[in-house]
């Protein structure tokens, strides 16, 4: 017990951080698709908002559509990680 608390309080080191793997990469790129849709939808809502101006029924239906697009993208991808995830957890207790 001695031991465990004189090892508490020794100074922990910063170790570096290695890059992402090509794999990781590749698991995150879904997200950030969408994350890039999130923004391209916002800087579409903004600028609508910037000009002072009221937006024209086509212009509301446009960004409705865009934003209903982006919620299912969302949607998706929610259900694939889901899915993955359950197929991993099953793997895994398969193989225990």
């Amino acid at each position: 017990f001695q031991q465990a608390l004189a090892s508490v309080g020794a100074r922990l080191e910063a170790q570096p951080v290695s890059a992402p793997s090509e794999t990781a990469k590749q698991l995150l790129r879904p997200f950030e698709q969408i994350n890039n849709e999130a923004v391209k939808l916002s800087a579409e809502a903004s600028a609508a908002q910037a000009n002072g101006q009221n937006l024209s029924p086509g212009e509301i239906v446009a960004l409705t559509m865009r934003s209903t697009e982006f919620a299912f993208h969302c949607q998706l991808t929610a259900n694939i990680a889901n899915r993955t995830s359950d197929g991993l957890q099953q793997l895994f207790r398969q193989q225990s």
